[in-house]
């Protein structure tokens, strides 16, 4: 039988880590519908904890989702920026 404390120390293993996030992406090309004209991208990004997903097409879009988690974690806007710009650059 367990006791309470082996039952708080279950619990507490359960609770998201609110230090750390996931995220997949998962990107696609598609035709757009025009012959003779390019493809397409479009993808989705879905926060791992929570399940929220967002559709995108653009990849700033990718990093904006991000970046609401990151602020939540109290993450420097500064250093943030300093990534995304060479993400995308």
């Amino acid at each position: 039988m367990a006791t309470t404390s082996q039952a708080a120390n279950k619990v507490e293993q359960l609770r998201p880590d609110i230090s750390t996030n996931s995220f997949i992406v998962k990107v696609w090309v598609e035709p757009n519908g025009q012959p003779g004209e390019q493809m397409v991208w479009r993808g989705h990004i879905t926060h791992v904890p929570d399940g929220k997903r967002k559709h995108v097409r653009r990849m700033k879009e990718i990093t904006e989702f991000i970046t609401s988690y990151l602020q939540n974690m109290g993450v420097n806007d500064t250093i943030w920026e300093r990534i995304r710009n060479r993400l995308w650059h």
